[in-house]
C-alpha cells in the first residue's frame, strides 16, 4: 500500500510513505497509484489540495493531519492523531 503525505514529511515503520510539498502537487502526475493521501495542514490546505485533485478518475482515501491554526474540518470529523492512524494502517487496519 502506497501513501502520499502532502505538506509534511512523515515516516512510519512498515509503511511506504512518499512526502511532497503542497506547492509541488500540480506537477505530481501519478496520484492515482496511492491508496491513501495524508493532507497535513489546516482548512485552507485541505481546500487547496482537494481542488487540485477533484478531476481524478479514482480518488484515494484522504487522511487529515490537522497542523493548521484553526482546523474546523478536522474538528467536525473528529480526526484522530496521525500516529494512531499510521499505527492502524501498519497493522492492517
Amino acid at each position: 500500500m502506497k501513501i502520499l503525505s502532502i505538506g509534511k514529511t512523515l515516516h512510519h515503520n512498515g509503511l511506504d510513505i512518499t512526502s511532497i510539498e503542497a506547492s509541488s502537487l500540480p506537477e505530481y502526475y501519478d496520484i492515482e497509484r496511492y491508496a491513501f493521501i495524508i493532507i497535513n495542514g489546516g482548512d485552507g490546505t485541505i481546500r487547496r489540495v482537494l481542488n487540485q485533485l477533484h478531476d481524478l478518475d479514482q480518488l484515494p482515501i484522504f487522511i487529515l493531519n490537522p497542523t493548521g491554526s484553526f482546523n474546523v474540518v478536522a474538528k467536525i470529523h473528529r480526526a484522530p492523531k496521525i500516529e494512531k492512524v499510521l499505527d492502524a494502517l501498519a497493522n492492517g487496519g
